[in-house]
């Protein structure tokens, strides 16, 4: 197969030319190797057929190793960079040629060596890509140069010799074989080409199609954000309006207590005002840390939080979402568990929005509940569960709840992110986030969070 992917220096290949070009740098070493050691083992040839010929035969051989030797040093080189591959396709003629010259002194028609032509031949066609040209033109040279052979080497007539027939239909069957093997092979190189370049295109077409999801995800997470603190923030004003009315209508009674010169009711009333004030600062800094928070690309684990904190501020910016439902809270106070305590807060949010929704929807009235609970688990982790008697879920939306932009709830009131996110928020905390319900009596969903043991 063409490696068609780089180029050694790191670059892309595009054209089938640079594909071929790549794959004599990918092979050249090997090749030129591989020559070498055959070349130099064809030396117990020459000790069992002519031995007589052994010493001129070994230099024959080391002369031509060194050529090849040459080319793989020069394929190093600028000037190799640039003719690899008309270098490569010029180099296997040294065994050749080698050859024969040892078929030139072993008897010409009647040299065994001739054999060596053949294998050279085959070895051209399963090495190297050659095309039809290069193929017909490698055969014929093959061919040419045992006729030359033949020729000089041979005491008497050459062309009325059966000898050199039945060699000469030997060779033509192998630079036939040859010239179909590169024949189909260029052929299947083509078409691996082309398919490597449209699945290269593909991957290019994937990669920034992923990119552009996802900055479109990270929108529209954004935007589900934003929808949700615009919900928290109109019922947040609702909770803020009662501190600081209670806070303005402290501060307009401090002059009648200072014109009375009542310092002690002056006091308690400037009290109160605090009190209020604290309210209104505790409120607004919840918030921010819904509103502002980044999750962190490092591990959610590497921190700890004090879970019931994390419940009360949820609690607290779903007030109004939850006003007129009971809430119920089972959380032991000095629970630590593991994790990031803003993104765990923005699930428990996210939950008790849902679950008020679901408990108005079923119109439970006084009746309504919402129940956080949190218990030990003989694994050291905490189950942490939010259960309402609202309205349910139905079976058949049971199982895609979590799916992003799955909603049922009508046009503009949500695009049906939340369950998602707080689902991929869960699984950075190591776990999975359940849901169980019944429609019509309510629903449960649950998560595991690892316990922190120091």
């Amino acid at each position: 197969m063409i490696p068609a992917w780089h180029r050694e220096d790191g670059q892309r290949v595009t054209s089938y030319r640079e594909a071929t070009a790549a794959y004599f740098h990918f092979y050249r070493r090997v090749t030129c190797l591989m020559a070498i050691f055959l070349i130099l083992a064809g030396t117990l040839l020459d000790l069992f057929y002519y031995p007589q010929h052994l010493p001129l035969f070994f230099i024959f051989r080391l002369i031509a190793c060194a050529l090849i030797f040459f080319v793989l040093l020069l394929y190093d080189t600028p000037l190799g960079n640039r003719h690899i591959e008309t270098m490569t396709l010029l180099w296997p003629l040294i065994p050749q040629v080698m050859i024969t010259a040892m078929i030139t002194l072993t008897g010409g028609v009647e040299s065994i060596y001739f054999i060596g032509l053949s294998y050279a031949l085959v070895g051209l066609g399963v090495f190297f890509p050659l095309n039809i040209v290069q193929a017909i033109t490698f055969s014929l040279a093959t061919y040419g140069l045992y006729v030359v052979a033949c020729f000089v080497g041979t005491d008497g007539p050459v062309l009325t010799s059966s000898t050199f027939g039945g060699n000469s239909v030997f060779l033509l069957f192998f630079c036939a074989v040859m010239t179909t093997i590169s024949i189909y092979g260029d052929r299947w190189r083509r078409q691996m080409h082309q398919m490597q370049n449209e699945i290269i295109t593909q991957h290019d077409e994937i990669v920034v199609n992923n990119a552009r999801l996802a900055d479109a995800r990270l929108q529209l997470v954004h935007s589900e954000k934003m929808a949700s603190l615009g919900t928290l923030a109109a019922g947040i004003l609702h909770e803020l309006n009662n501190p600081i009315n209670y806070s303005a209508i402290a501060i307009k009674m401090v002059p009648d207590a200072l014109a009375r010169n009542d310092m002690r009711d002056a006091l308690e009333i400037v009290a109160d005002a605090e009190v209020g004030i604290a309210r209104v600062k505790s409120i607004i800094s919840d918030l921010k840390t819904f509103a502002y928070h980044e999750p962190s690309t490092a591990s959610p684990l590497s921190d700890a939080f004090n879970l019931l904190e994390t419940v009360r501020v949820a609690c607290r910016l779903t007030a109004h979402e939850c006003a007129g439902t009971k809430i119920k809270l089972d959380v032991p106070e000095n629970l630590t568990v593991r994790g990031d305590a803003a993104s765990i807060g923005s699930v428990l949010i996210n939950l008790m929005s849902n679950a008020a929704h679901a408990v108005v929807q079923a119109r439970r009235g006084e009746q309504g509940s919402i129940a956080v609970s949190a218990r030990r688990l003989p694994s050291d982790r905490v189950q942490v569960s939010v259960e309402d008697n609202g309205a349910g879920i139905a079976l058949d939306h049971l199982s895609r709840i979590f799916e992003p932009f799955f909603t049922t709830k009508t046009v503009g009131q949500g695009l049906g992110l939340g369950l998602s996110v707080s689902y991929a928020i869960v699984e950075r905390h190591g776990s999975r986030l359940h849901a169980d319900s019944e429609e019509g009596k309510g629903s449960r969903f649950s998560f595991e969070l690892e316990l922190d043991l120091d």
